[in-house]
């Protein structure tokens, strides 16, 4: 289920919170009874831990959302008891397996995750833990954190012992950051041996096989921070952390596993997105989107926010207009807020091509419409070798197929791969052999220096003379003849066959803010080279075609697309 308006974000059984006398109360009870009252079978255990252990961190009351994401933390540690539900939580699944929670910045949802590893360990809930981030640093940092209060916090070491004693070294303590730890053993009044629970932080671009500890594999894995700016503007980082989460959920110990996802939500067409969908229709998942306002200029956490400046000062709480003119920047403007403290994608302020722009038909629609196929290539590159990047960053071969009917509308299937100059001298080849008289267009650059001299041999050999036209910027800017397309798509000219213009699609929702945009680029040549089909009586090629009769050296210096001399 997916709870994204503050409105519903209500808690059902939290709804007291937690006063000086009860912590007061916890303080004085026996270490036996104030571990038992803050057990995770109890609704109210983990609220009491967290305040308890560690008050002197909560400068402010919490927040309704806040209760509400303990209220579904405590069903997961309390073993998701279908009981427990019915009683408290009829509107929660029955399982709860995974959590996703998208919080404006400074919300406290990384602080509570802490807090609720910490737990986690106290009560050996879970025996294998790994905490991954895009930067591996963050997850470091926050294992550091967990040492510290495991070491030093004289609450939990006096309920719980000393569960982690190893000597932290120079860099461990200047740098802050503590890459995995294990904690000691620990005997338990009925003779059997507790503790030893590993903890390990990794980076998203880190191979989730092979993680074992005493041969098991993480029963816990919570995944912060993990989609950023630089990731949803990369497809190979996208993919990347899409690969992550797949293989961490396959590699988890069992079907019964807890995942934790902390997030912003900057992209609607990103990995976030995706856990957002899931959210809505898998069986053992709850999502939270939590905005600082709403729509109504309701407040996430009032105890800590006021809207204006005027308000902050009478109450002495923190101003959202001031923390949104620091965010504002002249390339941005208040996109950044929007993103990181509404919960809205950024794409929403920057985005030039909106997916109700777009109209698709099928194969079988188009089948009935007389048109004229162009072809446009954007090569990446000579060589594979030359096209990889840094940071497994690459440009592709975008190749765009067009059928132009008879009312000028387009009908786009196209491709964005890796492909040296021989396989795109034998795409240009196939491409003539497949489709009656069809017209390519290549960018001219790549081609007269990396294809002509094979190209033309090839020709020779294989009594082949493709039409084949050369296409140059002109001048133009890559992306404003890019935006030279937006008239067409608002027009409704433009239409993608269904299941076959995934990349292309993606580049244009990220434009004009992703780095690869080779498919989107070979579409914008369609503007040099598209052409309505010309009547049948007129059309010599057709007849032609019609006779039998193919490409001849003739023709093909006749060719309007012969500038070159190819």
């Amino acid at each position: 289920m997916l709870i994204n308006n503050l409105s519903d974000i209500k808690p059902k059984i939290l709804t007291e919170p937690m006063t000086r006398d009860e912590v007061l109360k916890i303080s004085e009870m026996e270490i036996k009874d104030r571990v038992i009252a803050m057990r995770p079978g109890d609704p109210r255990g983990f609220l009491r831990f967290a305040t308890y252990n560690f008050t002197d961190q909560i400068e402010y009351e919490f927040a309704d959302f806040h209760y509400v994401l303990m209220e579904i933390l405590y069903l997961q540690f309390n073993g998701n008891s279908i009981e427990t539900i019915a009683q408290h939580f009829d509107t929660y699944p029955e399982v709860i397996n995974e959590i996703l929670v998208i919080g404006f910045r400074e919300g406290a949802k990384t602080t509570i995750f802490k807090m609720a590893l910490i737990y986690v360990i106290c009560y050996e809930l879970r025996k294998y833990i790994n905490v991954d981030s895009r930067d591996k640093t963050n997850s470091e940092r926050i294992l550091f954190d967990v040492v510290l209060h495991l070491q030093n916090n004289k609450r939990i070491i006096k309920d719980f012992g000393n569960l982690y004693t190893s000597v932290r070294t120079k860099d461990q303590t200047e740098q802050k950051r503590i890459s995995d730890f294990t904690t000691n053993r620990k005997p338990n009044e009925d003779g059997s041996i507790g503790g030893m629970i590993r903890v390990e932080a990794h980076t998203t671009q880190s191979d989730v096989r092979g993680r074992l500890h005493n041969g098991s594999r993480p029963d816990l894995m919570w995944l912060e921070d993990f989609e950023t700016e630089i990731t949803i503007r990369s497809e190979v980082e996208t993919s990347n952390i899409a690969s992550h989460i797949s293989a961490f959920k396959g590699g988890l110990a069992h079907s019964g596993a807890w995942i934790w996802y902390t997030a912003n939500y900057l992209s609607e067409y990103r990995n976030v997105e995706g856990l957002i969908q899931k959210s809505k229709i898998a069986k053992d998942m709850v999502g939270l989107i939590i905005p600082i306002y709403d729509s109504k200029n309701n407040l996430a956490w009032p105890q800590k926010y006021s809207l204006t400046d005027m308000e902050a000062k009478i109450s002495g709480k923190i101003s959202i207009q001031a923390i949104k003119e620091k965010m504002y920047t002249i390339e941005k403007g208040d996109a950044p807020f929007v993103a990181e403290m509404l919960c809205m994608p950024i794409d929403y302020a920057t985005q030039e091509f909106k997916q109700s722009m777009f109209k698709f038909i099928t194969w079988q629609e188009l089948l009935l419409k007389r048109t004229r196929l162009t072809i446009t290539i954007d090569s990446g590159g000579s060589s594979k070798d030359g096209q990889k990047k840094k940071l497994g960053e690459r440009d592709d071969t975008g190749v765009v197929y067009n059928w132009v009917d008879e009312d000028g509308n387009w009908h786009i299937k196209s491709s964005g791969k890796l492909m040296d100059s021989k396989e795109i001298m034998e795409l240009i080849f196939d491409n003539n052999l497949a489709y009656d008289s069809v017209d390519q267009g290549i960018e001219k650059t790549m081609f007269t220096s990396a294809i002509k001299p094979f190209f033309d041999e090839a020709k020779k050999d294989r009594n082949q003379y493709p039409r084949l036209r050369m296409l140059e910027t002109g001048g133009r800017d890559k992306k404003d003849r890019i935006r030279g397309l937006i008239p067409r798509f608002e027009a409704g000219k433009i239409y993608f066959i269904q299941g076959e213009n995934d990349k292309l699609i993606d580049q244009l929702l990220r434009f004009p803010v992703l780095k690869h945009d080779d498919v989107v680029d070979a579409l914008a040549y369609q503007n040099d080279m598209a052409r309505k089909p010309v009547a049948k009586e007129d059309d010599e090629m057709y007849q032609a075609r019609k006779r039998g009769v193919y490409a001849t050296d003739y023709e093909d210096r006749r060719s309007a697309f012969s500038e070159i001399g190819l």
